[in-house]
């Protein structure tokens, strides 16, 4: 434990290293708190350093699109996933805590959080203003508050480090433990409401700050942690579940009350290359066609003999489909069903039909061709959060609350039709609209919620949870023939090598792996 400590103390200060103008290294034996963090610059550097955890030093995982990415992990394993690659692993819930798909996520945010914590503690005996030390103080917490949800939401309560005390002074008899999930919860909650009301983080960055975490991303990630735990105790019959929904509730009306975000005329436009930073997204990853920083979804969905009728040049991995059923699924007048092409051009002829590279779906295109690209890497901005998904929160909050129709305007039903609005034309006349009118009760209005959700954020990482909260992941597994699917599969096991290093228990139901 001692030399995995000392390890992730080099890591970190390495990390955090500022240019000097020169191209002479400086060594870890050198720094020490005379000469480091000792101006602005040093302090943006560093905290640019935490802000490459989002997305690490190679093409795969994190908050990216590729196996073990928070996408997938999100995705793979609901019925909203198809691909022509197959990992029954995954798909068929057989993953143990060896696998790489299941353990990188963990393994490369619990250092983050602790990479996060100690700057945090640096910052603040920095020689720089008060202003420069609580912008980057509150952007720091809130990109840890975000990794403790989501790691949070994969694994349950992880054994994060948020004490700087344990990090910068380390003891001999320094042990890392998992926190209860009420002592976890409490934490990120807190975190994130003192931000929220010290206020000093604007609603959203612009120009060269765009991609910084946002007052509107602390909202944001209170929100989904309300949500979480709402589902949690409604669907366990623990606690006051009504008490996280309302709280929801508010934070969601908090966010629209910023009176900055608003819905994209069109809902293909929200990842439009022409429309870029626009103001429908709350929080996303700038791209830029290069490796490590380019945005590859693309490159994972097209087929191999894909090519651009634009003449742009595409590579294409063959790989992520959306399943025809969930096509078929959607209204024929949706807007939204247009993203899932059905058809392609490979250079001589257009390929259609539900055979060879589209016998498992159609190509989930809502990141499109972009002319901005080596091929593989386009600066198409990484959506990560997005204001279609406040308002669909609150509806389902509301819901929960009141039922459709309760709770003064806007209600349930009249939030969930402002999303839906922009997908049809004439949506007040259309079939779509009615049959969301003629629901009257609560448990019929969060199933339709859910069926809303996932024709809204296919491909956008939220079906696991989203399914969770809705008490239906393990029965809708089942329904679709994976009978491994079991109860504890709502949670990721830890990665084993923790497991073993730390003495930590495992999570319930993964009892092939021992703790020590």
């Amino acid at each position: 434990m001692k030399t995995k400590f000392k390890h992730i103390l080099v890591i970190l200060c390495l990390s955090m290293i500022s240019c000097k103008g020169n191209l002479e290294p400086e060594l870890f034996d050198q720094i020490t708190p005379e000469n480091f963090l000792t101006n602005e610059d040093d302090v943006k550097t560093a905290v640019t350093g935490v802000y490459a955890e989002f997305r690490g030093i190679s093409e795969w995982g994190r908050y990216k699109t590729s196996w073990g990415s928070v996408m997938t992990l999100q995705e793979v394993p609901t019925d909203l996933w198809a691909a022509n690659w197959f990992y029954k692993a995954h798909t068929d819930f057989m993953w143990k805590a060896t696998d790489y798909f299941v353990c990188e996520i963990f393994e490369f945010f619990v250092p983050a959080i602790t990479k996060a914590t100690a700057l945090i503690a640096r910052i603040q005996d920095a020689p720089v203003s008060d202003d420069i030390k609580n912008r980057y103080i509150a952007e720091l917490r809130v990109a840890r508050a975000l990794w403790m949800y989501d790691l949070f939401d994969l694994y349950g309560p992880v054994p994060a480090i948020t004490d700087p005390e344990k990090i910068l002074n380390p003891t001999q008899d320094f042990t890392v433990t998992r926190p209860s999930r009420e002592e976890y919860i409490t934490f990120v909650e807190t975190e994130l409401k003192e931000v929220i009301n010290a206020k000093i983080l604007p609603v959203a960055w612009t120009g060269s700050d765009y991609g910084h975490v946002s007052q509107a991303t602390a909202m944001m990630v209170l929100l989904q942690l309300y949500m979480h735990e709402g589902g949690y105790c409604r669907n366990k019959h623990v606690g006051d579940y009504l008490d996280y929904f309302k709280k929801a509730e508010q934070v969601a009306k908090d966010i629209m009350d910023l009176q900055y975000y608003e819905l994209q005329a069109e809902f293909k436009d929200i990842w439009s290359p022409q429309n870029q930073h626009n103001n429908e997204i709350i929080f996303a990853l700038p791209s830029f066609p290069i490796p490590v920083m380019g945005n590859n979804f693309l490159a994972h969905v097209l087929p191999t003999d894909y090519k651009s009728q634009q003449g742009i040049p595409l590579t294409g991995w063959n790989g992520f489909r959306t399943p025809w059923e969930v096509y078929d699924s959607f209204d024929p007048a949706d807007k939204r069903r247009q993203v899932h092409k059905t058809e392609y051009w490979n250079g001589k002829e257009m390929v259609t039909g539900r055979t060879g590279t589209l016998e498992y779906g159609a190509l989930p295109m809502k990141y499109q061709e972009n002319a901005n690209t080596d091929g593989t890497n386009d600066a198409s901005e990484y959506v990560i959060y997005r204001y279609a998904d406040v308002i669909m929160l609150r509806a389902e909050a509301k819901n929960e609350i009141f039922g459709p129709d309760g709770g003064g305007t806007p209600t349930a039903k009249e939030l969930l039709h402002q999303v839906c609005r922009r997908s049809f034309d004439n949506y007040d006349q259309t079939d779509h609209k009615k049959k969301i009118d003629q629901i009257t009760d609560i448990d019929a209005f969060r199933a339709h919620l859910l069926q809303e959700r996932a024709w809204e954020f296919i491909w956008e990482g939220k079906r696991r949870s989203d399914m969770i909260r809705h008490g239906v992941f393990i029965s809708n597994a089942i329904s679709r023939g994976k009978n491994l699917a079991k109860d504890y599969h709502e949670l990721y096991p830890i990665p084993q090598q923790t497991i073993y290093e730390l003495k930590i228990k495992q999570n319930d139901g993964y009892y092939s792996q021992k703790s020590f």
